[in-house]
């Protein structure tokens, strides 16, 4: 009946509200060790802040607000390399585009660099290329 006093269109029962503080602290024993129970949560909060909550509600809340997970990349560590090179190699494949082209019949190949600016510069440098007047770089 008191939704017609004040107009809402929704209930909230059943969905128990922490605190900021408590619901951030949840939310971070969560994403600091996944596989954490609710009863250990309940607990770790009620010592913390001396809030007393339950193991539902916490499994509730927890429903509601899902933990995005990171999920491993497939990029090699850079101290994981055997050879320098490839060390460097994988830097340089993250900072630039590489576009081959290849004419047909036999004709010439052209690597193509593309990047952000001073891309240019740092092959001229670091590789001891000479570029074509005629290229515009990055």
């Amino acid at each position: 009946m008191r939704g017609l006093i004040d107009q809402r269109t929704t209930t909230t029962t059943g969905q128990h509200r922490y605190p900021d503080v408590v619901a951030s602290y949840v939310l971070y024993l969560r994403q600091l060790y996944p596989p954490i129970r609710a009863r250990e949560i309940v607990r770790i909060v009620g010592r913390e802040y001396g809030y007393k909550t339950n193991n539902r509600t916490v499994m509730a809340f927890l429903e509601r607000n899902p933990i995005l997970v990171q999920l491993p990349l497939p990029v090699t560590g850079f101290h994981q390399f055997d050879d320098a090179y490839r060390a460097r190699w994988t830097v340089v494949r993250l900072l630039f585009h590489f576009v081959r082209e290849v004419e047909p019949d036999g004709g010439p190949l052209w690597l193509r660099l593309t990047g952000q600016a001073g891309v240019k510069a740092f092959i001229q440098t670091e590789l001891g290329l000479g570029l074509e007047s005629g290229d515009a770089g990055a």
